[in-house]
């Protein structure tokens, strides 16, 4: 015996399927795109803030830890790899090398959450 419905419930399934993947490319294509300098539980809150929402992270800058203080705060980094964003460190964010390749990510803005090196107007 032949069950019409069941054609019927996996033609709205791929319907169904295929509005969502549309809502999904175009929350994407609507997405606003972050760089995100960031470190200590701060940077930690504030990343997770704006992955909640959404926002799409281009790259995180943060820094190594200084091996003579004691962590005992989350990791920024660590974060960031579990949302596999790319993750920097560099020794100087303000050169121009740097800057160029913060400036070819295009992001619609540039955030920074307890960032522990001054960042110069050229970023």
């Amino acid at each position: 015996m032949i069950n019409a419905g069941a054609g019927r419930a996996a033609s709205v399934r791929t319907v169904t399927d295929r509005l969502v993947t549309r809502q999904v490319a175009a929350e994407r294509a609507n997405a606003v795109r972050a760089v995100v300098f960031a470190y200590h539980n701060v940077g930690v809150r504030c990343l997770q803030v704006l992955l909640a929402h959404g926002v799409e992270i281009a790259m995180v800058v943060t820094h190594d830890d200084n091996p003579t203080e004691n962590i005992w705060f989350d990791s920024v980094e660590k974060l960031a790899g579990l949302h596999r964003i790319p993750v920097v460190k560099p020794d100087d964010p303000n050169k121009p090398e740097f800057v160029a390749e913060i400036a070819a990510l295009q992001a619609d803005f540039l955030f920074s959450f307890y960032y522990r090196m001054m960042m110069k107007p050229a970023l």
